[in-house]
């Protein structure tokens, strides 16, 4: 069972700000829906290798994670290992008149036809 999800969202911000904030990966529990924790395993300027753990009322996952980094264009999140068949996700960097367009796109495949229910009743 395979889903994507778009949002979309303009912000009143300069676009380096607004990558700067996404950037900071460790901070997601804080304003990314579901995301319990990240752990931050090994680091260099344009790759990261993160755990990240999800929380939902029906279903909790945990993913280890390649991030890697086009500064002020775009930032793709892939699991290296977990729960899912595939998961990625990817931010967007767009200037508009008065702010930054920041779209993300999450692409999920899921083992089973159950979790993937469960997930996706929780989205």
């Amino acid at each position: 069972m395979k889903k994507t999800i778009k949002l979309t969202k303009k912000v009143d911000v300069q676009l380096d700000i607004a990558y700067q904030v996404v950037a900071e990966v460790e901070h997601y529990p804080e304003f990314v829906p579901n995301v319990r924790a990240v752990k931050i395993l090994a680091q260099n300027d344009d790759r990261m290798i993160a755990e990240m753990s999800f929380d939902s009322n029906l279903l909790n996952v945990r993913i280890q994670s390649l991030v890697t980094f086009h500064k002020n264009q775009s930032i793709i999140i892939e699991q290296l290992n977990g729960h899912f068949k595939s998961f990625q996700q990817d931010w967007r960097f767009e200037k508009v008149e008065t702010g930054t367009l920041i779209s993300v796109i999450y692409e999920l495949e899921f083992n089973n036809l159950l979790s993937g229910m469960l997930a996706l009743k929780e989205l």
